[in-house]
């Protein structure tokens, strides 16, 4: 027996086929595009991710092979406006999308910020679903009227696989639309949005199997499953309460499993319910940081070469010639909530090279890490080493240097890149009764790599480390007026 799992990155679409006692057989990867209309809008195709996925089956499975269940997870705060035939009504805004600052703004003014925070764990930005909502309530007033449902990225896959509208309540909370103690969607919310409930999916648990593929390698049975950042700690090992993980992939975030509700407004790190029922998990996401070492490489020929950047930047030393890279290309969400910030080096000069942009680009993202970091240790949360995963975790040369900036071990698991996949794979298998509950999948990860911190390092990145945070501080007024007008 065997289950087929997909994983709907920003900028790749991966399959995999993962064996009953949750080892990967085969994968398949694919490019995902990403649309940019107008500065502070990103936006995918659908349809795209639907060709994908069915030309990626077409792939990967066999004959003779017996599909069991299929997984799907993916990027979320996603909107998809489907017809009621489930087809898009237009391109996906994903969740780089910014275009909904003044919708947010909207929101604060009708809705007080201590009652929303109070029902949905968090502050309405320009990139959250329920101002894409409000976004397309106001300026494209024909499409939201023939939206039949708003979807997220795996959500809109299931709902074509199987002609079901379901979520997980971990991907329907992060969209502001859900009372995330009450575990289920807000009628204060919705009454102020104008939209009725049945327009958004219903809410079961991740592990529940939602409907049948009916395709050529005949019934599927199609499992929930639930966003990227609620799957992954499963396949990174840290599913036992207070066992942190940081997954380093186009975006960034490191979170925890808790009993208990937490918070911490100041670093925008919120809890939000869990993929495993009655628990929360306690997140902090970073919006760019692999992105901003790929921006980086395509723009000076050095696209899809990891080994070269590896072997460049070990050669530059600790601190890049006291270079600091800012690492918020596209805005962020944590360490700092502020859709305005922008990114770049600071202190270049004529004698840095090559090797020492590249290193300060490894070092910026591992200091707004230690801020993420230290922001989940504020609330209560004791912990000494991370598990790491994700495409970055796959470069030696950044987890030393992760490692070295946090002051913690840093544990590298097996086939980090594909720990999402591995993750919604062991959710597939709970569902199928093959694992026998959450913490039990915990055994089916493995660690490849230790790695510690060099004491002799701690004294620079120190420095450098509040330097970064003083940095924000100073130019965050003049990001604002560069970037609120939406020109650049």
């Amino acid at each position: 027996m065997s289950i087929l799992v997909y994983d709907i990155g920003t900028s790749k679409i991966k399959a995999g086929i993962y064996t009953d006692d949750g080892k990967k057989m085969s994968e398949a990867v694919k490019d995902n595009k990403i649309i940019f209309p107008r500065n502070g809008w990103a936006e995918q195709d659908p349809n795209f991710w639907l060709e994908s996925i069915n030309e990626m089956a077409s792939l990967l499975i066999k004959k003779s092979e017996k599909i069991e269940a299929i997984g799907i997870t993916g990027q979320m705060i996603g909107l998809v406006p489907v017809d009621k035939n489930f087809n898009p009504l237009g391109n996906a805004i994903i969740w780089l999308d910014s275009r909904a600052n003044a919708e947010a703004e909207e929101i604060m003014q009708n809705i007080p910020l201590m009652d929303f925070l109070e029902i949905t764990g968090g502050i309405p930005s320009g990139k959250d679903v329920i101002s894409k909502i409000l976004w397309l309530r106001n300026n494209m007033g024909e499409v939201f009227e023939k939206t039949f449902y708003f979807l997220d990225v795996k959500d809109f896959l299931i709902a074509r696989l199987t002609g079901r509208a379901v979520t997980d309540i971990s991907t329907a909370s992060v969209r502001g639309l859900v009372d995330i103690r009450k575990r289920d969607y807000s009628d204060d919310i919705l009454n102020f949005l104008k939209i009725d409930r049945d327009r958004l999916p219903e809410i079961t648990d991740a592990s529940n199997v939602v409907g049948e593929w009916k395709e050529k390698y005949g019934k599927i049975e199609v499992v929930n499953g639930s966003g990227d950042a609620f799957v992954t700690p499963f396949g990174a090992g840290a599913v036992i309460d207070g066992k942190v993980h940081y997954y380093l992939g186009t975006s960034g975030w490191a979170s925890t499993h808790s009993d208990s509700y937490l918070l911490n407004e100041e670093r925008g790190i919120g809890s939000v319910p869990s993929a495993i029922p009655g628990k929360w998990l306690f997140i902090s996401e970073s919006e760019s940081a692999g992105s901003c070492l790929d921006w980086f490489m395509e723009n000076t020929g050095l696209k899809n070469n990891y080994k070269m950047v590896d072997s460049l930047s070990s050669k530059s030393t600790p601190g890049s010639g006291r270079l600091i890279f800012l690492p918020w290309l596209y805005g962020e969400r944590s360490p700092i909530l502020d859709v305005y910030v922008r990114g770049g080096f600071i202190n270049l000069s004529l004698s840095h090279k090559l090797e020492d942009l590249l290193r300060s680009i490894f070092e910026g993202v591992s200091f707004n890490t230690r801020w993420m970091l230290e922001g989940i240790g504020e609330s209560g949360i004791k912990f000494k080493e991370i598990n790491a995963v994700g495409g970055g975790a796959k470069s030696n040369v950044w987890m030393q240097i992760l490692s070295d900036v946090t002051g913690m071990n840093v544990n590298v698991m097996e086939d980090p890149q594909n720990a999402t996949m591995k993750g919604i794979a062991l959710i597939s298998l709970i569902s199928l009764n093959k694992i026998r509950n959450f913490v039990e999948a915990e055994k089916y990860v493995r660690i490849k790599n230790k790695f510690s911190p060099d004491e002799n390092n701690r004294g620079i990145y120190d420095e450098l480390f509040d330097k970064f945070k003083g940095l924000y501080e100073s130019l965050r007024g003049i990001f604002e007026s560069l970037n609120s007008t939406g020109g650049e």
